[in-house]
Formats: structure tokens, sequence, C-alpha cells
């Protein structure tokens, strides 16, 4: 396998193109949050394996000895389980990656470092890996002379000496946007045998033609994207289960999709990945989305249910990275059709109210079927999504009491459906608390805010257009003692 990536490799610099499919293609685990663990890593491993994918990289950012214990070598008990996973990736036909993470603590200047970092490397080699990449990301400054002289020297002095190993991939430290000083000075510098990460115009961001035609005249080379889809570490309080979209058919090097934290989940999205890989130009997003439920999960009632969880379940929401995907899209007509009914009237029609029902018993039908038929065990499907089904089976419920008490009469009426609210605002508390974070991480507050605002209008024909709106806003704010850092996740429903 490393033999074909060293050939490719080699194609790459003398032809300047890839032909179809993409050649690197799979998966990096980079991103901040719980490591996949070694049994979640395995079951990755085979499913790339049955889709065509062939690079893993290794590199989660809460694992010490990738990044600020680089230094140290793992214990015996983590490179027994990097023996296992090497097996299981050369029995898949993927390549496993290790990713060391230098931040700012590496000196050029220093030949000290470079010792320590290539008796870092040939601990890894001699535990069976041929695969090798080096991160500048998110630490450290962006220095393009010293990361490509470390990075050529990795190459040169390193994996060329060994003689069977697949080229250095390095992501620079700014790894989005292009025409950056940086990213021109490095392309420059950097031996052309080396594949540089890119992840778009933005941090998270459609991969456009355009831009892979902007960034590799910047870099002198095709990018090696690192996409950021369906990664939510920076929309933690989100699954992201929508399709694959937003990639043009476009010339890179290779293609390796960050996902979340909850590997399981994340195959939704792989698979539309992996079918893109094989084939960008004549990639069907829908289709694939619609095509990957039933592969996935065996039973027909499992590939159903989430199918229906998934739709309702796809968009990051509103973020610093404005990077968003539609959400409820078959919904939306009968919703925006409520809110104007509502505003007009300070009630829904009879047709409306109806369809609301229908639609809240359907989702909340498939977050119970979900709950009672996925396994559970850690690192399965069940364990990953079982907060999230809580709260939408949760939130379904809501929306049946709002509906109802929209159409309530008489006061004892509305105070008995605000009662059972508020007895639901407990039941997703208790799902929020359910959802599970890094190890040895806590959520250490949970405010719930339960609202009732009545505005008082009447009109100049004297027609009193009085509306109340109830509303509910859960504050969690999960902090991960391990890594002293702190969360703070809103959800903000109105009725």
């Amino acid at each position: 396998m490393v033999r074909r990536l060293i050939l490719a490799a080699a194609a790459l610099a003398a032809a300047g193109a890839w032909a179809r499919p993409v050649p690197l293609r799979g998966v990096v685990e980079g991103y901040y949050g719980r490591p996949w663990g070694t049994e979640g890593r395995l079951s990755l491993l085979k499913f790339m394996g049955e889709n065509g994918m062939n690079v893993f990289i290794y590199g989660p950012k809460d694992d010490p000895y990738h990044h600020y214990k680089w230094r140290d070598p793992y214990p015996a008990a983590e490179m027994a389980d990097f023996a296992k996973l090497l097996a299981c990736a050369k029995e898949n036909g993927v390549t496993l990656y290790w990713a060391i993470h230098l931040g700012d603590g590496f000196r050029r200047e220093r030949e000290e470092d470079f010792r320590a970092l290539f008796a870092k490397f040939g601990a890894m080699y001699d535990g069976g890996f041929r695969g090798f990449a080096a991160f500048f990301d998110d630490f450290g400054g962006a220095d393009a002379a010293a990361h490509a002289e470390i990075c050529n020297r990795i190459q040169r002095d390193f994996l060329d000496a060994k003689g069977d190993c697949a080229p250095l991939v390095m992501c620079p430290n700014v790894y989005w946007g292009t025409g950056h000083p940086y990213q021109r000075a490095l392309g420059a510098a950097l031996d052309g045998r080396v594949q540089v990460m890119w992840t778009g115009r933005g941090i998270c961001a459609d991969i456009t033609a355009e831009d892979v035609r902007a960034i590799t005249a910047d870099f002198r080379r095709p990018p090696f994207i690192w996409w950021n889809w369906p990664v939510n570490d920076y929309c933690r309080s989100r699954v992201l289960l929508g399709p694959t979209c937003g990639l043009d058919a476009c010339t890179v090097a290779g293609f390796v999709s960050n996902p979340m934290e909850n590997g399981e989940a994340s195959k939704v999205a792989l698979f539309g990945i992996a079918a893109w890989c094989r084939d960008p130009e004549g990639f069907d997003a829908q289709g694939s989305w619609e095509a990957s439920f039933a592969k996935l999960y065996a039973d027909p009632a499992v590939a159903a249910a989430m199918r229906v969880f998934a739709e309702h379940n796809a968009d990051p929401g509103p973020t610093v990275h404005n990077f968003r995907r539609a959400e409820s899209a078959a919904d939306a007509p009968l919703c925006a059709r409520a809110r104007d009914e509502a505003r007009a009237s300070g009630r829904v029609s009879a047709e409306t109210a109806a369809a609301l029902r229908a639609l809240f018993a359907k989702v909340g039908a498939a977050a119970d079927t979900l709950l009672e038929k996925l396994p559970k065990g850690r690192y399965d499907l069940g364990w990953e999504l079982e907060g999230w089904l809580r709260v939408e089976r949760g939130l379904m419920h809501e929306g049946l009491r709002a509906l109802e008490l929209a159409e309530a009469s008489g006061r004892d009426r509305e105070d008995a459906v605000l009662a059972e609210l508020r007895d639901l605002r407990r039941q997703i508390a208790d799902a929020v608390y359910a959802a599970d974070t890094v190890p040895g991480g806590s959520i250490n507050a949970l405010e719930i805010f339960l609202y009732r605002d009545t505005l008082r209008v009447i009109n100049s024909r004297g027609v009193d257009k009085t509306q109340t709106m109830h509303r509910v806003m859960l504050e969690a704010i999960p902090t991960f003692t391990d890594r002293e850092q702190s969360v703070e996740l809103y959800e903000d429903y109105r009725f």
C-alpha cells in the first residue's frame, strides 16, 4: 500500500494532475474533544475499507503524546493499541499515518530538537507506521521558513533514509484562505513531494474549483484537502448528519474528512465523502445521502428512523464560521405557514395544527425507535446519540403540548399544560446531563428559564391582537477539567 502511495505522489509531481478517483482519501482524527478510542478507530477502519478509503491520519488534539508531550514515548499499552490499528488498517487497504504536532516548542536551530523528533518518529516507525504527518495548525507562529526546513528534513533525513515510507503530509499554520505570504513562501521552499493540507476558503468551507486553483498556485502543488465536515467541535450542541455537499470536482492531491468525536454517527457523512472521492464529477449529494441509511443500518426500521432524525439534525447553526447546511428542508414551508398564521391571528389554523402534530409525532416516533433499537455499548451509535435522541423526543412532546396550549380554553387548562411543559424541561435537562463529554469532564452548571410574555395589542379597528408567547431557554456549561476549558451551550425554544 505504501509503495502505491509513493508511486502516486511521484506521478502527481510529474503530471500535476490526478485522474479519478482522488488517490489519497479518508479520515483525519484532528478534532478537539474525546478521542475515538481503539474500538472506535477499528470500526472506522473497517468502514473505510468497505467504502474504498485508503488514508487514516491519526492526530487527535487531546492526545498529549501527539502534541505537547511529543518528546515522550507512548506507554506500552498504547503502542499495543497502535499495533491493533495497524493490523486492521492493512487488512482494509488503509495506510495509517501518525501525526506529530510540534507547536511552538521546537527550535530548528537546535540540533537536539531534530534528534528528539527523529527519535519519536523512529519509535513509531519501529511500531509499524509507514505514513507520517507534521501539524503546525492552531499553535505557534506562521514561520514559513522554519516549517519548510522542518518538513524538508523529515522528508530527506528520515523518510528518504528509511526508504519504505509514504511522502510526508503537513498541515501548515495558515491552513485556510488563499494569497497569504506564508502560503506562498511555504510553497516555494517546501520539498515538492510533501503534501500540504488546506481546509478551503475558510476553516469550515465549501471546496470550490476556483479556490483550489488559487491555493494550488500559492502552494505550487495541488492541496491535500482537510475538510472540516462533519466535525462539530465548534458547535457541540449539534450532531451533523446531513448530506455531503459543497464540493466541486477539482484537482486535489488528497482528501480527508475531519469527523465528529461521534465516530459512528459520522459514518452518514463519510459515506457521502467516500462516494465523492470515488467519482467527484458524477457525485449525487442527495442520492448518496438517501442511499447511506440502508447501507449503514441493516434493520429497515432503524434505517428509516435515522433518515428522519438526520433530516432534522444537519445544520451547525450560527457560528463564527458561517458554515450552514440545509435542515428540515421538506418541512420548512409548513413551519413558515404556522409562523405566519400565528403572527397574523395569534393561533394556527386547524389544518396547519394537524400537519404540525403529524410532524412532531413522526420525529418523536423516530427518536423512540432509535432509543429502543440502537446498541448502547461504549462507542456504539446508541451510546453516542442517546443524549440528542432524548432531547429530540422531549422537543417533539413539547411541540405537541405547545399546540394544545394554543388551543387551550380557560385558565385551568392553560396552567395544566404549562405544568406539563415544566416537566418536559426537567426531562430535557436530564438529557443534557446524559450527553457525553471528554474523560474527566462534567457539566458544572445547568440553568433552565421558562418565560410567559403577553403582548396586548388592539388595532385601529378595535380588534384584539393580543398574543401570548411561551419561551424556554437552557444554558449548559460543561467544563473539561483535564484541559481547563469551559464551553457554554445555549438552546432557546419559543412557541
